[in-house]
């Protein structure tokens, strides 16, 4: 999946469908917003959606697709991440089981439980550091 949108739609659909997710739900998939990037009646969208349960809430808005495809994400991180980034297109892709944000020339990759993977660089950076 690869599309492109501004910040601002963006960071307002994804707070919409964030809205209602629960913060400790019972099943640990709650916690995600499904992203789903495609042609939908016509139109490039990204349809997002979110569920606990009680509520469901969607949302859709028009993007440039560059590949369609589906991803489950933490949508209160997503949320938070897309209210901080500068006003600015952004655009969101994933590389097999592992997704990237890009912005601005910098990639910050993020296995699907949206921890930081490895960085061989950095790794050497504190080993040296610690032997000091």
């Amino acid at each position: 999946m690869k599309f492109r949108v501004e910040r601002d739609v963006l960071a307002d659909a994804v707070a919409w469908t964030a809205r209602t997710l629960p913060t400790r739900p019972s099943v640990p998939v709650l916690v995600g917003v499904l992203l789903d990037a495609g042609e939908f009646d016509g139109r490039q969208q990204v349809r997002l959606s979110g569920f606990d349960y009680e509520v469901s809430t969607q949302a859709a808005i028009d993007v440039e697709v560059e590949e369609a495809g589906t991803v489950l994400v933490p949508g209160k991180l997503l949320a938070e991440i897309t209210r901080n980034l500068p006003p600015q297109p952004v655009e969101i892709s994933t590389d097999g089981a592992k997704r990237r944000d890009v912005r601005q020339r910098q990639v910050h990759t993020h296995d699907d439980a949206g921890r930081g993977l490895p960085d061989p660089a950095r790794d050497a950076r504190c080993e040296r550091h610690r032997r000091q």
